[in-house]
């Protein structure tokens, strides 16, 4: 939603009412985007991809897990489960 620096002054309080469910509002001045405002569960997603993407073990990790993904070398949560209680012996 966009919304002007004059509105989102004015109203501010109903400007943080209609992002606390997500979504965001984009602040503009002049109809130039100078802002957006997200609330706060959304900007702490994005500070976890962020940290994610610029740490090359966490993302090379990731990376990996969706070759895995794609390549079908994947287990179910009962036999990981199983194997982590000492019922199943690992390949």
């Amino acid at each position: 939603m966009r919304i002007s620096t004059t509105q989102f002054r004015r109203d501010m309080r109903g400007s943080f009412a209609r992002i606390s469910d997500g979504g965001h509002l984009e602040v503009t001045c002049h109809g130039e985007t100078v802002a957006h405002v997200v609330n706060s569960d959304e900007w702490s997603g994005m500070r976890e991809t962020l940290d994610i993407l610029s740490n090359e073990d966490a993302l090379r990790d990731l990376l990996r897990g969706m070759d895995d993904v794609r390549a079908g070398r994947v287990h179910d949560h009962e036999s990981v489960k199983a194997e982590l209680e000492g019922g199943v012996s690992g390949e």
